[in-house]
């Protein structure tokens, strides 16, 4: 609304600072009615304004956030299905996070809304060949589920309208049965650019990861900064509550390295080393 309310001004001042100058110049109007007709613009634009901002910010987002709803609730769920954003949902199953949010997508030439449910994961290091390993994956679900699995990304997108009435019981529980089977570990829609930028430390943490460093309080800090941040699951709040020893570092490194790939932070080591270097320099 303020958005909206701006451009109003933003467009209707300099037309009635134009007119009203106009006015003036000309000598031939009185001043009232010289204010009156310089007011036209908002008039005509003002409550356009006001209707669209209506329509786009509460009228069509209550419409769509109603067929996600729809669609999200013929399926149970382990916690209460959570809005995160203006037609953006997400929920949880055994560990898994989905979702569920409406995109625009060019259909022929033409923007059309698809409802879109992704969920992340990644793939497990011990996979040699993880474009056979993916292949696998797409052979079996081929014809069982309505989910595609790609590159650290398993996903439908469908019209709006069609979400509301699919049942996605059966194929749920097909791509969950088949994250388990080919060990797809769940990860997190954290950006590693906003993890960077909001815990700083991270660069140490990752250098000194690749380093091999022996694992001590400092990546406990670093656990405890992630929560704080709001960067959180399961994992983070185990590590950030453990004693580091020398009998519990290959333990400790093994959590650090799914933290790692969880929060999408297995980025290359150039880039990590890199800006460590910046980091030590902008800290000392």
């Amino acid at each position: 609304m303020l958005y909206s309310l701006s451009l109003v001004f933003a467009l209707c001042v300099p037309c009635v600072i134009v007119l009203f100058i106009t006015g003036l110049l000309s000598g031939d109007l009185e001043v009232g009615l010289l204010v009156a007709v310089s007011l036209i613009p908002f008039m005509f634009i003002l409550p356009l304004t006001l209707l669209l901002t209506f329509i786009h910010n509460y009228r069509s987002p209550k419409v769509l956030r109603k067929y996600i709803l729809n669609g999200l609730e013929r399926y149970r769920w382990d916690d209460p299905i959570q809005q995160v954003g203006q037609t953006a949902f997400e929920c949880f199953r055994d560990g898994f996070l989905f979702r569920t949010e409406v995109c625009l997508w060019k259909d022929k030439r033409r923007e059309r809304r698809f409802i879109s449910m992704i969920i992340p994961y990644f793939i497990p290091k011990s996979a040699e060949d993880k474009e056979k390993y993916m292949n696998d994956i797409a052979a079996y679900l081929e014809g069982r589920c309505l989910f595609e699995i790609k590159q650290d990304m398993a996903y439908i997108m469908v019209p709006v309208k069609l979400f509301s009435r699919l049942n996605l019981d059966k194929s749920i529980e097909e791509l969950l049965y088949v994250m388990k089977r080919f060990d797809l570990h769940a990860c997190t829609f954290y950006s590693p650019q906003d993890i960077l930028n909001a815990v700083p430390e991270t660069f140490e943490i990752l250098a000194m990861t690749a380093f091999d460093a022996k694992i001590d309080l400092k990546w406990i800090d670093w656990a405890s900064s992630m929560l704080n941040a709001g960067f959180t699951n399961e994992n983070m709040r185990n590590l950030s509550k453990q004693i580091p020893d020398s009998n519990t570092q290959k333990k400790l490194r093994e959590q650090v390295e799914v933290l790692i790939c969880e929060f999408n932070l297995d980025i290359p080591a150039e880039y990590v080393l890199m800006n460590y270097i910046r980091y030590l320099l902008l800290e000392h």
